[in-house]
Order: C-alpha cells, then structure tokens, then sequence
C-alpha cells in the first residue's frame, strides 16, 4: 500500500516552501505578548488581520489574513472552531477545479489507516460546529470572490446557514458566488506563496487525484453522495485509502516569550512561509517599534533570541 510520501502523483506537486517574495510592505499581525508576564500570552490589537495556517499535508502552507474587524461574527466563529479543536484531522472533501476546494466537514479518528474509504464509514465523522452564524456578505467592506479568498460555505436557499464549513476560490468566481445566496461571505486572503499550493488543484480531475464515490457505492449511501469530487493522492478512479486522503490542518499564528533552558529571553511564533517574517520589539505599546530580527519563514515554529534584560512588548510583521 502506497502511503501520501510516495504515492505518483498526475498533477499535485509537493511544494518546497520556498516560493518568492512578494512585493514587499509591512503588515502587522494580530497579537503582541509583553516580558511582564513572561510566558503568558497578552491579546493585543491588530492592524493586519489574524493571521491562519492552512497546513495541505503533503503540499505545502496557506497562510491566510484573517478580516477580524470587518467579518467579527465569520472569524469569531472561525478562531473558536479552531481554538477548540474541531478541525482536528480534516480533509479536502470536495475539489471543484477552476472553482473550490472545500474543507471544515468532515474528520477521522484515524487519518493513518490503510482501510478504504466507504460503508459503514466507521473513521469519518462531521466536523462539530457552534450552530449556524448570520451572513456577513454585505457587512463592512465588501470582500468578493475572486481567487486566493477563503469564504464559508451554506446550504442553498438559506443565507445565514453557515458553520464550520470553509472554501478556497480557485478562481474569480465573484460573478457566481457574490450575487448568490445572499452573497458568500469572504472573510479572508491567501498571503505569500500559498497561492501557489492553491493553483496545484485546478490541474486535477476525475481519475487524476479525484474520485467519484457515489459512483462507486451508488447514490443510496448518504455520504458517497457528499463525496462526489473528493480530492486525494491516490491516482485512478477507486476508492482511496484514509491515509490517502487529503488532510488539513487549520492552526492559528501564536507569538510566545520565554526564558529558555539556557536563561534566555527566547521568542517563538508559528512563521509565514515564503515571506519575510520580522519580529519587532518596544518598551510601550505606544512604540516606538525596533527590529529584533527578521527571517525567512519556513511555515514552521521558528524562533529569536532576546539578549536585552529589560521589559519588552513584540509583535510580528510580515513583508507581502
């Protein structure tokens, strides 16, 4: 049995992090944490958006910035699904290329099981959610479609019936999907070299990293109905395995000071892949605001080393 690190692939690519730098100008990110309380994390204010971590296993990073002051009701929900962990071991489960991919439905106990996929469905399980939320299309600034966006998904006729479930446009489907349902409410932007992870989808196809379950168990089993355009790494047109499928893991950038094993001031954040990550330091929230250090992030946990003993606020920026 093939596992997802050597599996032949048809279009998917393992992206290597190192995508380009973008045009660089600084965004601030949403939180700062203060040497006064070293070790406890201080919520601070938020000039950037919250930013988000879509880990595709197997492919590669999404860094998304979140809109929490225009979309409040869409990200709170977002940030306390994730926080609690509902999107433990989530996978893709339906790939529309040249449209979506959609994710935050469905998980497994299991995402390392060779069995395959189908009847009686023992591993899979729906995403727990905190209840439907209003729509927020039209609320603040308007956000459209348009590829490189995250939106939530609904059921159709009701506009205010999402919940846990989220999409990436892969395409400028503002023409569809703004005017629709009462709008789709965008709620945050690829940044980086996520994008590029993205574009991977729109070169698969039934047989080619996507299978039709229905098809195969017949449209009477609910959930081979729900799995009509599942996206995985096995090539061909049979079910997949679990540990074929496509997972996803949803975290939420976290900035850390600590004194190390070695008695220094250390700190530590989730980076940004494939962008100038820059940790930046003040004796105030009022600034003034100084480099401590700027790296290229890796989309892993990186850190900085603080040599100075006095009190300090951080925060981190990124370059897009």
């Amino acid at each position: 049995m093939k596992t997802r690190e050597d599996t032949a692939f048809v279009s998917i690519q393992r992206w290597d992090r190192r995508g380009k730098r973008c045009n660089r100008s600084l965004r601030r990110v949403w939180l700062w944490v203060s040497t006064a309380l070293l070790g406890c994390l201080s919520v601070g204010y938020s000039q950037a958006g919250t930013l988000a971590q879509f880990r595709f296993e197997g492919l590669g990073d999404v860094h998304v910035e979140l809109f929490d002051n225009e979309k409040p009701i869409t990200v709170a929900n977002f940030l306390n699904l994730t926080r609690s962990g509902a999107y433990r071991f989530t996978f893709a489960h339906r790939l529309v290329p040249g449209f979506v991919i959609q994710g935050g439905g469905f998980r497994v106990e299991n995402p390392n099981s060779d069995e395959i996929i189908g009847p009686a469905w023992e591993n899979v399980g729906s995403v727990p959610h905190l209840g439907p939320i209003k729509n927020e299309y039209g609320v603040g600034q308007i956000y459209s479609n348009v590829f490189g966006t995250i939106a939530m998904a609904k059921l159709g006729g009701n506009p205010d019936s999402a919940t846990s479930q989220w999409f990436f446009n892969l395409n400028d489907n503002a023409s569809i999907l703004d005017n629709q349902n009462g709008g789709f409410t965008v709620f945050g932007r690829v940044i980086g070299s996520g994008q590029e992870v993205l574009r991977q989808f729109n070169g698969l196809g039934l047989g080619r990293n996507m299978v039709n379950l229905q098809t195969i168990y017949g449209a009477e089993e609910a959930l081979a109905s729900v799995f009509r355009e599942l996206p995985t790494f096995k090539v061909g047109l049979e079910a997949p395995p679990y540990n074929q499928l496509i997972y996803v893991t949803v975290t939420i950038a976290e900035l850390l000071a600590r004194f190390n094993d070695a008695g220094e001031r250390e700190i530590l954040w989730n980076s940004a892949g494939g962008i100038t990550n820059t940790i930046e330091f003040a004796g105030s929230l009022g600034g003034p605001w100084e480099v401590l250090g700027e790296v290229e992030g890796t989309g892993r946990v990186m850190n900085l080393v603080d040599p100075s003993q006095e009190n300090r606020f951080y925060r981190l920026t990124f370059a897009l």
